[in-house]
């Protein structure tokens, strides 16, 4: 999985446009990072990308950017 692709599994797990995601902005602020969202993330890190996640580490990401980062691409 490269970057964009990541990015735009991200901008379809939070349910925006193409183009949307800020990779700076508080994953807080987007209306759908829920625990929806968490469960999406596990399955894409594990289904894509091979590693696991567990809802601690995905509390403590604060930005798109740490979710990338994590991801170690």
């Amino acid at each position: 999985m490269t970057r964009e692709e990541l990015i735009e599994a991200l901008e379809d797990i939070l349910m925006l446009d193409e183009g949307e995601l800020e990779t700076d902005k508080s994953l807080e602020s987007y209306e759908d990072w829920d625990s929806m969202s968490y469960l999406s993330l596990i399955a894409l890190f594990d289904g894509k990308l091979g590693k696991k996640l567990d809802i601690a580490t995905i509390k403590g990401f604060k930005t798109p950017q740490d979710i990338i980062d994590s991801a170690a691409l």
